[in-house]
């Protein structure tokens, strides 16, 4: 079967364009703090929202709380015994996992460790994103701030973004 030159060329044109790379703008950087640029994939438009300038008092206490991306400053209120159960996006393309980093005893206790829960049906899809899920147990009456880091897991550098909560056991 004899194909013409037009036809070749018509493939050929079609095979040139799939091999062009795509021209998508890069995303632009935001610093972490002063002199630190974000590392990749951690643009501030996913996860917990930024604090706000007043945030609006707690809700009144609850026997159970569970809040997904709160924003950074969120009062939280428990009853004694009561839980908090925190989900936060994660990206663990880019080995950018939330971690706390403040004890927060004897006010609250963690129930477990930190758990990663995928995005997608496919556990192995690290581009899908995840979530990180905290869960606390209000042991006694008192305030306590918990934080939590953006960081990467894998080597020692700043946080990408840091959160903190104000969670009042009554």
């Amino acid at each position: 079967m004899r194909s013409s030159p037009a036809a070749v060329v018509l493939a050929m044109a079609m095979l040139a364009g799939c091999a062009a790379p795509a021209t998508t703008p890069a995303p632009t950087a935001v610093a972490a703090g002063p002199g630190i640029p974000l590392p990749p994939g951690a643009a501030r438009d996913y996860g917990p929202g930024p604090a706000a300038a007043n945030p609006a008092p707690a809700a009144p206490a609850r026997e159970f709380v569970e809040l997904t991306n709160p924003a950074d400053g969120t009062r939280i209120a428990l009853k004694k015994g009561g839980e908090l159960k925190l989900i936060i996006d994660a990206r663990p393309v880019n080995q950018l996992q939330w971690k706390q980093t403040m004890p927060v005893a004897p006010v609250l206790s963690p129930i477990g460790e930190r758990a990663y829960v995928s995005k997608s049906t496919n556990p192995l899809d690290l581009a899908a994103g995840g979530w990180n899920i905290f869960r606390y147990r209000a042991d006694r009456a008192g305030t306590v701030t918990l934080v939590l880091e953006l960081a990467a897991t894998d080597v020692p550098q700043p946080a990408a973004r840091v959160v903190r909560y104000q969670v009042t056991v009554e």
